[in-house]
């Protein structure tokens, strides 16, 4: 598995040895070129003069040894050596250490050439070469002056210098990579202790904020997005539990009243008791079946698919409100008739069903919230009619604190929950097929009128 600590350690060493290198060959080069350039302007004065004794004199070239000569000349341990050559090639002049062989003559130009040297039974030199000119001013051709010195010290010092430096290298390497090693892993401390408290945290510690101390700069976006995921994780393993709690508590009571309902049917086995019996029984499991059929809608919307699940289309409002009228007017005509649709106009873009549903639900809703025998009225309002709004008439007590709660699963404002027809699931059904069409419903009360608006619509037009 790939570690961050690793990675950081080896590429923070690797770029330090590579530092480390170039800036050792830079001081190497430096160094060098110093020391030859050094080396060199010496051996340059030597050959100067000894090319000061080489004369044309009465016809012919010369040189003359006398104690203008540098002292090199004199000796014969290899360290130090010239030659001289004639304008056709034949020696005019050797120092003794070079009579043992027969150096072959360099080709020269205008200045001085210095290069390396390789000389028979000796280490290798560093050698110049420079032309001789007569000095009366004639074309006599020219000589050519040969001076080799001993360079083992040079090389000797560069060595020296390259082992200093390697070995300085590969110190700096393994003391840069212990410190990199060591101040990653405090950098890196809070990563594990933010790995460390998250690992603690299981479903029974969400209340627990997901904070870090002096946390850096770096983490403190994930620590901001962590804990915004612990919250809502928090809110949603609560609203499960609430869930849960309120499917138990809502199955409990048609449970209780099938067991009762069975029981009246055993114990009074007479025709006209248990065709009671059975019709409570018939009740109850519509009633049931209502409950368990509008909590499978739900978990249905909550998992559809917007792009595969819709089927958009041209919906006039006025006339979906009139089917959705006609179909109050089978179960409750008096209903019906307490329904203001003068404020409804124009046509929406939506998945016709889905609409359908959530328009029934906030106007059922309306209805449970309503004292009779108030009107509903519905209108089409809001930046360039985009909104759908329905109010209605309601007491506060009527009302959740938090207008909020009213969209939680299983709320009623009777908490004796004896309504048989509404589970408080209406509000809740009606949110999930809003925000699957893109849309959302929010809730108002003021001046003793609570209002649903629903939008806003994507395309809305005059009908």
């Amino acid at each position: 598995m790939k570690s961050i600590r690793r990675s950081l350690v080896l590429w923070s060493a690797a770029s330090l040895g590579l530092l480390v290198l170039g800036g050792g060959l830079l001081v190497h080069a430096q160094v060098e070129r110093t020391l030859r350039a050094e080396r060199q302007g010496a051996l340059g004065m030597v050959a100067a003069a000894i090319a000061g004794q080489v004369e044309w004199e009465d016809g012919t070239w010369k040189f003359e040894a006398n104690d203008r000569l540098p002292p090199e000349c004199s000796r014969s341990d290899g360290a130090f050596g010239f030659v001289v050559w004639r304008p056709d090639g034949a020696i005019l002049a050797r120092s003794p250490s070079v009579s043992g062989w027969q150096p072959e003559r360099p080709p020269v130009g205008a200045q001085p050439r210095f290069f390396e040297f390789d000389r028979p039974q000796h280490a290798a030199g560093l050698a110049c070469a420079l032309p001789v000119h007569a000095g009366d001013g004639a074309d006599h051709g020219d000589c050519t002056l040969l001076v080799v010195a001993d360079a083992r010290a040079l090389y000797d010092t560069l060595a020296f210098l390259r082992t200093a430096l390697a070995s300085t290298a590969l110190v700096m390497l393994l003391l840069g990579g212990a410190l990199v090693a060591f101040y990653s892993r405090r950098a890196l401390a809070p990563i594990d202790r933010l790995a460390a408290q998250l690992a603690r945290m299981d479903a029974d510690q969400l209340d627990e904020p997901v904070a870090l101390e002096r946390a850096p700069a770096e983490l403190r976006g994930i620590v901001a997005r962590l804990e915004e995921l612990r919250s809502r994780l928090a809110a949603s393993f609560a609203r499960e539990r609430g869930f849960n709690a309120a499917v138990a508590h809502e199955l409990r009571t048609p449970l209780a009243e099938l067991r009762a309902a069975a029981e009246v049917a055993l114990k009074w086995p007479e025709a006209d008791a248990s065709l009671r019996a059975l019709r409570e029984t018939l009740a109850i499991t519509v009633q049931m079946e209502r409950l368990v059929g509008t909590l499978l809608a739900i978990h249905r919307a909550e998992r559809a698919q917007p792009s595969t699940e819709l089927s958009p289309e041209r919906v006039d409002l006025k006339q979906l409100l009139d089917e959705v009228l006609r179909a109050l007017a089978a179960t409750a005509p008096q209903r019906a008739d307490r329904v203001d649709l003068d404020g409804v106009t124009g046509a929406v873009v939506a998945d016709r069903g889905l609409l359908k549903s959530i328009v029934s639900n906030l106007v059922d809703n309306a209805f449970a919230h309503s004292p009779e025998p108030s009107t509903v009225v519905c209108r089409v309002g809001g930046e360039g009619g985009r909104y759908f709004e329905i109010a209605n008439p309601a007491a506060a007590d009527a009302l959740a604190p938090d207008l909020e709660q009213l969209f939680a699963p299983f709320w009623r404002a009777d908490k004796s929950r004896a309504d048989p027809v509404h589970a408080g699931l209406g509000l809740t059904l009606a949110r999930v097929y809003a925000r699957l069409l893109g849309l959302d419903i929010t809730l108002r009360y003021a001046g003793g009128v609570f209002t649903a608006r629903l939008g806003p619509f994507r395309d809305a037009g005059a009908g």
